[in-house]
């Protein structure tokens, strides 16, 4: 039944398939892994949303090929592949790239797919924080090569038993391409940017107490910035098309509108990151952006409110500068553990933060991530002799 619902979703096309040294599997999150590319590198985007199917011949043979080695071949992995991984694999075959590259590293069919085609190296990018939810994904994280932020990751990946080979600690590409492109000097304008997480299924369907735990803040962050006379910027969280829910989200639950700086999220010039850059503190639940910019140096407050341990920051270092857990937390104490932040001196926020920081998210100015990926995309053409000039 599942096979003919698959099947009447699909589209037909019949594109030649493009040679090329680099697939980057699936079109979210490309423009990032095409930035970090070298330019001389040949490169496709393999949209694997859209239900299209290829009915070039290059590509249906490889297709058939790959129905008979699946009978043949008795393996665990092989036994999990269904129709959508093999054409997606044919489409893979078709363009006999040497690296495949994904920005959503914790999809099921591009881990799948990792282990069962071995004439490209295979590398997923970390594009999140990945907490105790991994404990749910474990049966098929099992990627080749993993892109990951830190030692974390690796600790994390390890307790839960997941299936990853080996671990490149690289840190945050999108961070790392900020960096890069980033002014040399920002002023801080703002005294707090408050980091929204908000999208509308998450707050209104699936992550109640997410949504629960950012009114509570941004209320107590509101009455903060109101009695101490400082100043407020809220790094939106939706894309382009979703910003109309946010923004009435925001109408409805900030009490002075004209006062607050709303900063729409534009992911490819990095509003976000550079909000928080300009803000003396930034304050959030638990969201990636706020770990990025704890390994930036700069200060940054984690709020868990409630009783779900899934928004503190894990790996014993719920306790600390950078963290206010309470589900009893008054404003008072709010106050109290905001004002220590803003107090600090950079060199003791250093000194308080950084071995965490970097636990979390690896962060180099002189080597940033995109550096360590074209290395090792450099490593892996070299072996194969591919390095040659695009044309």
């Amino acid at each position: 039944m599942n096979v003919l619902r698959i099947i009447s979703q699909l589209r037909f096309c019949l594109i030649k398939p493009e040679t090329v040294q680099i697939l980057i599997y699936d079109r979210v999150g490309s423009q990032f892994i095409v930035r970090a590319l070298r330019k001389n590198l040949s490169f496709k985007i393999l949209d694997v949303r859209n239900n299209k199917i290829n009915l070039h011949p290059r590509v249906l043979l490889s297709f058939v090929q790959l129905l008979f080695r699946r009978t043949k071949n008795s393996n665990k992995y092989w036994g999990s592949t269904g129709l959508r991984v093999l054409i997606e694999l044919s489409e893979i075959m078709a363009s006999h790239p040497k690296v495949v590259l994904s920005f959503v590293d914790n999809g099921r069919r591009f881990n799948l797919l990792s282990r069962i085609y071995r004439e490209a190296t295979f590398i997923g990018i970390q594009n999140g924080f990945r907490g105790i939810e991994v404990a749910d994904m474990a049966n098929y994280l099992c990627l080749t090569n993993l892109f990951c932020f830190g030692e974390e990751t690796i600790y994390r990946y390890r307790s839960e038993a997941c299936g990853v080979s080996r671990f490149i600690v690289g840190g945050s590409l999108k961070n790392g391409l900020y960096m890069e492109s980033r002014p040399n000097i920002l002023q801080k304008s703002y005294d707090i940017c408050w980091v929204s997480q908000y999208r509308p299924a998450r707050f209104e369907e699936t992550m109640p107490e997410l949504r629960e735990n950012s009114l509570q803040l941004l209320k107590y962050v509101q009455r903060y910035c109101s009695e101490s006379g400082k100043t407020l910027a809220i790094a939106c969280s939706c894309k382009e098309r979703a910003f109309p829910y946010e923004y009435r989200f925001l109408l409805q639950v900030l009490d002075d509108v004209n006062g607050t700086t709303i900063v729409p999220n534009d992911d490819n010039n990095f509003s976000s990151y550079k909000l928080i850059d300009q803000s003396r503190v930034t304050v959030t639940v638990n969201s990636t952006i706020g770990l990025e910019a704890l390994s930036r140096g700069n200060k940054v407050l984690f709020c868990n409110f409630s009783k779900d341990k899934y928004y503190d920051i894990p790996s014993g270092y719920t306790i600390g500068p950078w963290s206010l857990t309470d589900h009893d937390v008054d404003y008072t104490k709010f106050r109290d553990k905001l004002e220590q932040v803003f107090n600090s001196s950079d060199a003791e926020w250093q000194e308080q933060t950084l071995e965490m920081a970097q636990y979390f998210v690896r962060s180099d100015d002189t080597h940033l991530p995109q550096d360590l990926l074209r290395e090792e995309i450099d490593r892996v053409l070299s072996i194969s002799n591919e390095i040659v000039p695009f044309k």
